[in-house]
């Protein structure tokens, strides 16, 4: 929402319009993920009026909110207001003192500036075309601004809520008149997440949804198109009411953020931010500042959006455990698309870094602009020099698991490996391609055995041949993001200096050394191609680089989809860790689990789909990868240099002596995983590097070197 100055010729003679606003909200979209609030069967009053604790007299007789009557004035920021107002609310009901309702505390006040910059990361009508420019045009200004309430409750729900003002010298504020800043310090981070969001719920339209709403919750965040009736001077004729003319309605195309509070037999109390003269409703201890009654006639006309929210516990870091729905209207949510909801940004704020295609991700749940890419350095540095710190692991995902669904994981691993004193570092580096290469891979699937009801070995050849093209263009552009990451790509001296990815990586593993504290690297499925860029990385920049190699204790790889002959610089340096007595693993499911495995109605693993359909091919034969078995990492390493009938040459002899080479140090490096209970095998749903056991292999790997 964004809220821009104007000026109405319909607004009454002698009003001042220069601080007026256009109205730029927009109904939020649908989201499966939403839970519907649900009403109550409690009893409802005739009226109901705010907590008489949340006021405080004026010497007029006026009642105003004990944290002031919020004004905007010019300021594009109409969802931060309401949000804020709505947390200074909750807040004051949540720690009020039973036996002293009017001891509420009016020093503290939430930032709405904090709240309405983090949801500009979260919106979803960033591009706005045509519109998005008029309303830049009329704001004098460019890019827009913040048009949902979803996207400010996002905000709260990932980073909390700063506060603009407090009476506690120790808390790190975000003032409201700070607009220049468009981040969280590390400071305020930590103070924000004193005020979490817990539940919350979209409200339909339904007038005793409301009402059931208000007295369950005391305030509703609402969003609607306003009109001329909204103005100072017209509310003040009406005796603090909001003047609605059905036969002219005159409402604005877009909409105004503020907060229900109350209600009447007449409609809504609703809380505006245009200041303590607006409004003025007479309830019966006094007229309240800065509210008005908004009809029910009005209110149905002209409403877009509602939401309940209640306050979560303080500081607390549960999310990772959360289990996800179950149930029968669970399984629809899933066979949706939909998920329980995600894992907050908090929970490893300053310990993961995003990126796409090498540059940071700056929009979205996760998102980690050069902000946070700082944060990153000054938490890890932290990190590193805690006396309770005795190593790091850095953490590669490969990309067929969901951002979400891999940020959750890492959460609890994070928490698993504190308990034995070890941080985690974790890098998202590949575009999220899950979901591109899942709906590729399923759709020819599906297409391939109806068109001609082909099964068994016969789909899976079709498959691997409908995929040959596109899959070599999607391998190109994973391989493309981890060097993009792991290499400054516009370097103009030519020398592969650091990219954002592996500057951070060479600056923690700096401070590791400097600190005496090992590294561990986990890379999972394509994460072995990071691990590869950041040896080759090291070597070429070998005073940067150092740090890094001998930082290094233990490399562990999990069923790595990247080819043995394309990680030739990570093998060597493996094997080079365990001739050192170092811990150096690669996991490769044995013969009989490669068996039980298939992907997305492809009947072999992914390693095998990669090799025969994604992967360029050496003399036309598909090249071993690391996350296959032994035997069949062998035997396609022979394959590729079987004889045709022609004599090889010179090259071919040394690609061939290279090859071998190497399959002898993978062979000292492997080890195979069975098949248990926690695997699933379609690979579609699961990923074995989640899978518990192989989880805590590749833990007691790490845990054996300390």
């Amino acid at each position: 929402m964004d809220d821009v100055p104007r000026t109405q010729e319909s607004d009454p003679p002698g009003e001042d319009t220069s601080t007026r606003a256009v109205n730029a909200a927009r109904r939020d979209y649908v989201d499966l993920r939403d839970q519907i609030y649900q009403p109550s069967l409690s009893t409802l009053h005739r009226a109901q009026w705010p907590e008489p604790g949340l006021f405080t007299t004026t010497d007029s007789g006026v009642r105003r909110f004990v944290f002031g009557v919020r004004d905007q004035r010019a300021r594009s920021d109409c969802v931060g207001q309401a949000l804020a107002a709505l947390i200074d609310i909750q807040v004051r009901l949540r720690d009020r003192d039973p036996a002293n309702c009017e001891a509420l505390d009016g020093a503290d006040r939430v930032s709405a500036t904090m709240l309405y910059r983090m949801a500009r990361y979260h919106d979803a009508y960033g591009d706005l075309g045509d519109d998005a420019a008029a309303l830049a045009s009329a704001a004098g200004k460019s890019g827009g601004g913040v048009r949902t309430l979803r996207s400010a409750i996002k905000a709260f729900y990932h980073h909390g809520a700063s506060l603009a003002a407090s009476a506690d010298a120790c808390e790190a504020t975000w003032p409201d008149e700070d607009e220049a800043a468009g981040w969280l310090t590390r400071e305020q981070a930590g103070c924000a997440e004193n005020r979490a969001l817990g539940a919350y719920y979209r409200l339909l339209p339904i007038l005793n949804h409301y009402h059931a709403a208000l007295r369950e919750t005391e305030t509703i965040l609402v969003s609607a198109r306003t009109h001329d009736g909204w103005s100072k001077a017209r509310v003040a004729a009406k005796g603090g009411r909001i003047d609605w003319d059905p036969a002219r309605p005159g409402g604005d195309e877009l909409g105004h953020a503020f907060l229900i509070v109350g209600y009447t037999g007449e409609g809504f109390l609703v809380l505006n931010s245009w200041g303590e003269e607006w409004g003025r409703f007479p309830a019966p201890d006094g007229p309240l500042a800065g509210v008005a009654l908004w009809t029910y006639q009005d209110w149905a006309a002209n409403v877009l959006d509602g939401w309940v929210l209640r306050l979560g516990l303080a500081g607390t870091h549960v999310f990772p455990y959360s289990i996800d729905e179950q149930g029968v209207s669970a399984g629809l949510r899933r066979s949706l698309g939909a998920s329980a909801g995600s894992v907050p940004h908090r929970e490893l704020r300053g310990q993961f870094l995003n990126l796409e295609y090498g540059d940071f991700v700056e929009t979205g749940v996760y998102a980690t602009p050069i902000e946070a890419a700082a944060e990153f350095d000054e938490t890890m540095r932290a990190v590193v020099s805690d006396s309770k710190t005795k190593a790091i692991v850095l953490r590669f995902p490969g990309f067929l698991e969901p951002l979400d669904r891999s940020f959750q994981r890492a959460a609890s691993l994070r928490d698993d490996y504190r308990h034995h004193g070890i941080e985690t570092a974790n890098f998202f580096w590949s575009a999220n391609f899950a979901s591109q290469i899942l709906q590729v891979v399923t759709s020819t699937a599906a297409s391939e055995s109806e068109g001609i009801g082909a099964s068994g070995q016969e789909l899976d050849r079709r498959i691997e041949l409908a995929l040959s093209g596109i899959g070599r263009a999607l391998w190109r552009d994973i391989g493309s993001s981890s060097f993009r990451a792991v290499f400054d790509t516009g370097d103009p001296s030519g020398k592969h200096r650091p990219g954002h990815l592996g500057r951070a990586v060479i600056a923690l593993a700096t401070a590791c050394r400097d600190k005496g504290k090992p590294i561990h690297v986990i890379a999972e499925g394509a994460g072995a191609m990071v691990a590869e860029d950041l040896v080759n990385l090291a070597r070429r920049n070998r005073e940067e680089g150092r740090a890094f190699i001998d930082s290094l204790s233990s490399v562990t790889l999990v069923f790595a989809t990247v080819p043995v002959d394309d990680a030739h610089k990570l093998i060597m340096e493996m094997a080079r860790m365990k001739r050192k007595g170092k811990a150096a693993t690669i996991l490769v499911p044995d013969e009989p689990l490669e068996e039980k495995l298939s992907f997305a109605g492809y009947g072999g693993t992914v390693s095998r789909l990669m090799s025969r359909s994604f992967v360029d091919r050496r003399r036309g034969h598909p090249r071993p990868m690391l996350g296959m078995s032994f035997t069949t990492m062998e035997g396609l390493a022979g394959g590729m240099f079987a004889g045709d009938g022609d004599r090889p040459n010179a090259a071919e002899i040394r690609q061939k002596m290279a090859m071998e080479t190497r399959m002898r140090q993978v062979k000292l490096l492997c080890e195979p995983i069975k098949h248990s209970a926690s695997m699933h095998t379609d690979q579609k749903t699961t990923l074995l590097s989640g899978a518990p056991d192989v989880q805590r292999r590749v833990k007691e790997l790490i845990l054996n070197t300390l």
